[in-house]
């Protein structure tokens, strides 16, 4: 990965590497992982961060990465290998629920995480899909909910 001045990956690193795996390789064994427990609260910071609009640059590294993550959607979907109705969407789902299963479970069951993101992804697979209730919430649905405050009902 290329790296500018400041030591970060320089931005035509975020295009999707064209050495990745194909979809059914991805699927059978997910990458390792590093999840380290936050050691404080959610900061006011970083509570602005998600309500307040981005920078322009944000938005374009943001809708590139969006880009990005159709594609590989798109192809695991046409190889067979993740559900049809799986959507872009529905990672804002995953990531609430995952995201919180790691913060509970880190001081008592540190590597409880991988049975929780096991789980997930097998529900993901083609092969283990049945109907869904109701259809994926649309992307202003979800910015809505990002943007919610949860202390007010």
């Amino acid at each position: 990965m290329r790296r500018s001045a400041t030591g970060r990956p320089a931005a035509s690193s975020w295009a999707a590497p064209r050495s990745t795996p194909r979809p059914r390789e991805s699927a059978d064994r997910p990458p390792p992982c590093r999840i380290r427990r936050r050691s404080r609260p959610r900061t006011l910071l970083n509570e602005l961060a998600l309500r307040a609009a981005p920078s322009p640059a944000i938005a374009a590294r943001r809708d590139r990465g969006h880009a990005i993550m159709r594609e590989i959607i798109t192809r695991a979907q046409d190889a067979g290998v993740l559900r049809a109705d799986w959507a872009l969407e529905d990672i804002a789902f995953i990531t609430w629920s995952h995201t919180r299963v790691v913060e509970q479970a880190a001081g008592i069951a540190p590597e409880a995480w991988r049975r929780n993101l096991a789980l997930i992804l097998d529900g993901l697979r083609a092969e283990a899909a049945h109907p869904l209730p109701v259809p994926p919430i649309s992307a202003d649905q979800l910015n809505h909910s990002l943007l919610a405050d949860p202390d007010r009902g």
